[in-house]
C-alpha cells in the first residue's frame, strides 16, 4: 500500500533510479561542472527514496547543507522536509542526509494549457497522497470528475480529484522531460519552421577577416583580461564559457582559466589553451531589452551560454526558448537570457530572424593593413 512516511530518527540514503540521457540533449562538460544550480542551502527541492514502500514518491523539502568543496568525494546533502515531521504534533520538520541523486528542483507548475487539458485513461500522472507525490497511471475517468489512478509500486488503485494530480515529468540531464506541455509544442511547431537560429560556425567565419581578428586578439587579450571562450568539442559548438586570460601562448593562442568549469578534482578552476578564433570579450549588457518571439538569444545553462530562439514571450516571469541543436524547449527567467551577438572583426553583430544582421556596435576601433 502507499504508506505515509514515518520518521525513524535516522537518515535513509538511497539512489534514484537512473534514466538514460537523451542523445541530443545539451551536454554538460564531463568532470568540469560545479554542483547543480538548484543545490544551494535554502533551495526548494523534491526528494525521492528507494526505501521499500516509497519508490516512485517525491516529497517537498529544502536543502540545508551541500557537500563541502574540500571533500571532493562527498555526494551527500542534508535536507529538511516540508510535510514530514519527527513528532506527531508536526512542529519538528524531519531532517535527513540523502544522496544528491535523490534530489531535483520542484516540478514546474501546470501551464494554463495543461490546466485545460483533459486527463485521459493511460495518462502518466503524479498524485498527491500521504504528504508526497506518487507516480501512477490513470485507469478510469469517473462521472463525478474524479480519476482512478493505479500505482505499480503498491498495486493499488485510488480515486483523486483533478487538483490532486499533475502531469508526470522526469528530471533528466538537468532538464524537465517533457520541457513544455505537448499541446504548446504542437502550437509552436509551425512557428519553429519559420525560425532560424542555426547559423553555422562556417557562416560566421566567412564574415571574419582572419588577420584582423588575430591582430585584435593579440592586442586586446592580455593576462587577467575577462573573456568568453567557445569550443569545437562535439556537443558544445556555439556555447560560450566565462573565463579570464592567464597568459598569451605564442602568436595565436591563449591559456585561459574558466570561471565556472573545474578540473577533474572538482575544486581547481579548469585551464585550457584556446586559439584567437575561439576567444572574445564578454558581450555588452542588454537588461532593458524585451525579448520577442523570433529573437535569437543566448541562455545560461550548464555553466555556459547556449544559442537558442524565443518561441514564447514572457509569461509568469519566464520566456520559452527552443534549442535547434538539441531540439529541446525550456523556460528561462530574464536574468538567464541575453540577445545573441557575434564578435566579427572588432564589432558586435546582432542578427534578425533568418540570420540577417540587425545592427553593428563597434566596441574596438582597430584598423590594420597586411601584405599577404
Amino acid at each position: 500500500m502507499l504508506r505515509p512516511r514515518r520518521s525513524l530518527g535516522v537518515s535513509s540514503p538511497a539512489k534514484q533510479r537512473k534514466k538514460a540521457a537523451p542523445k541530443n540533449s545539451m551536454a554538460t562538460r564531463a568532470n568540469r561542472k560545479r554542483l547543480p544550480s538548484y543545490l544551494k542551502p535554502g533551495s526548494a527541492v523534491e526528494i525521492s527514496s528507494d526505501e521499500i514502500g516509497f519508490r516512485g514518491s517525491w516529497y517537498m523539502g529544502k536543502v540545508i547543507t551541500i557537500p563541502s568543496s574540500s571533500d571532493k568525494d562527498s555526494v551527500k546533502c542534508q535536507v529538511e522536509y516540508t510535510t514530514l515531521f519527527f513528532d506527531k504534533e508536526g512542529t519538528k520538520p524531519l531532517k535527513e542526509v540523502v544522496d544528491m541523486s535523490q534530489l531535483r528542483p520542484p516540478a514546474p507548475p501546470m501551464s494554463e494549457i495543461e490546466k485545460k487539458k483533459k486527463i485521459v485513461v493511460g495518462e502518466e500522472v503524479d498524485a498527491f497522497y500521504n504528504d508526497g507525490w506518487w507516480e501512477g497511471d490513470v485507469t478510469e475517468v469517473l462521472d463525478d470528475g474524479k480519476f482512478s489512478v493505479f500505482f505499480r509500486s503498491s498495486k493499488e488503485q485510488i480515486r483523486f480529484r483533478k487538483d490532486e494530480l499533475r502531469f508526470h515529468r522526469e528530471w533528466v540531464d538537468g532538464a524537465w522531460k517533457p520541457p513544455l506541455e505537448e499541446t504548446e509544442e504542437e502550437e509552436d511547431e509551425s512557428e519553429e519552421d519559420k525560425l532560424d537560429d542555426s547559423e553555422d560556425e562556417e557562416d560566421i567565419l566567412a564574415r571574419v577577416d582572419l588577420e584582423t581578428t588575430r591582430a585584435i586578439a593579440k592586442q586586446m587579450f592580455s593576462s587577467g583580461t575577462v573573456v568568453e571562450v567557445s569550443s569545437d568539442e562535439e556537443g558544445f559548438q556555439g556555447c560560450w564559457f566565462a573565463a579570464k586570460v592567464v597568459e598569451p601562448v605564442g602568436e595565436d593562442k591563449f591559456l585561459v582559466e574558466y570561471r565556472d568549469l573545474r578540473e577533474k578534482d572538482g575544486i581547481e578552476p579548469l585551464k585550457e589553451e584556446t586559439d584567437f578564433l575561439h576567444i572574445r570579450p564578454p558581450p555588452p549588457r542588454d537588461e532593458d531589452i524585451d525579448f520577442a518571439v523570433g529573437d535569437k538569444i543566448n541562455a545560461f545553462y550548464n555553466d555556459g551560454w547556449w544559442v537558442g530562439v524565443v518561441i514564447d514571450g514572457m509569461k509568469h516571469g519566464t520566456v520559452g526558448i527552443y534549442f535547434r541543436q538539441s531540439q529541446e524547449k525550456m523556460r528561462f527567467g530574464r536574468q538567464g537570457l541575453r540577445l545573441h551577438k557575434d564578435w566579427v572583426d572588432g564589432t558586435w553583430q546582432l542578427p534578425l530572424k533568418g540570420g540577417k544582421i540587425k545592427r553593428e556596435k563597434v566596441l574596438y576601433d582597430f584598423h590594420i593593413n597586411y601584405e599577404l
